[in-house]
């Protein structure tokens, strides 16, 4: 499955966009313990935590009040 633009997140997931036949380019955000979607999701997450251009999590401070 093709993907773009993925980064991982805080809680250790991966966001990107993936690339439905149909639909084209959609958000996606991938956790491997996911079985709730029509494709291997862990498979997709092995393929993405293996790829060294995926942007890493950046912990962004919250505003102060």
């Amino acid at each position: 499955m093709k993907y773009r633009n993925a980064k991982r997140l805080e809680n250790g997931g991966i966001d990107c966009e993936i690339e439905h036949s149909q639909y084209g380019w959609l958000p996606f955000t991938c956790n491997p313990a996911d079985t709730g979607a029509l494709f291997d999701v862990a498979a997709l997450y092995d393929a993405m935590d293996s790829d060294s251009k995926i942007a890493p999590y950046v912990y962004v401070p919250p505003a102060p009040l």
